[in-house]
């Protein structure tokens, strides 16, 4: 094996690492917004309206967005 097909081999191993670590990154974000959502549903709407936030905002602040 040629010095030039090991180092292709590696670049494609390298890019299927990036790939790899994209979806688990991708998975992670994922369960983190699922979580959240859980979370705030389990609140009343009291303890909500005490934190700044109604029900209707669950979703975009789990989303990771502002009301900017």
């Amino acid at each position: 094996m040629s010095y030039t097909e090991i180092q292709r081999q590696i670049f494609n191993l390298s890019a299927s690492f990036d790939f790899i670590k994209k979806a688990i990154k991708k998975l992670d974000e994922r369960i983190d917004y699922q979580q959240t959502i859980k979370e705030l549903n389990s609140l009343s709407d009291r303890e909500l309206a005490d934190i700044g936030i109604g029900r209707g905002d669950i979703v975009r602040i789990a989303k990771g967005g502002s009301r900017d």
